[in-house]
């Protein structure tokens, strides 16, 4: 779906790639079609990254609008989908229960399912190791 998303909005998308789980695509998607719907009004809009950092969602935007009231709509716009993906698992898109996870070397956002699989592959690994 990600290589969907980089070709549909590849005017838009200014990087090759779309660094963050799967649960978190749907947002992404979302932000790219309110970003589509600004340029259409002729609005300049690109995102030159888009990644998870510190459990949260990042898109670094380039942005030239037409009047600083759009700008700023588009960015509460925009902070209401990062709001989103603080609340939405990155892994599987579920909304129920979703916590930051620190038990490992990087936080994620996470459901109890998925907590609880990083958890047990974390151990698989650690019981490969000489």
């Amino acid at each position: 779906m990600k290589e969907e998303l980089l070709k549909k909005y590849e005017n838009i998308m200014q990087t090759k790639d779309i660094c963050v789980g799967d649960g978190w695509v749907p947002l992404v998607e979302q932000a790219l079609r309110l970003a589509e719907d600004y340029t259409s009004r002729g609005n300049i809009i690109r995102f030159l990254q888009v990644k998870e950092k510190f459990a949260a969602l990042c898109i670094h935007i380039s942005g030239k609008f037409t009047e600083n009231e759009v700008a700023s709509k588009f960015y509460k716009e925009m902070g209401e989908i990062y709001i989103a993906a603080s609340k939405t698992c990155e892994k599987c898109g579920s909304t129920e229960n979703v916590k930051i996870d620190d038990s490992a070397y990087w936080v994620k956002t996470l459901c109890p399912s998925c907590t609880e699989n990083r958890k047990q592959e974390r151990k698989t690994r650690q019981n490969v190791l000489p």
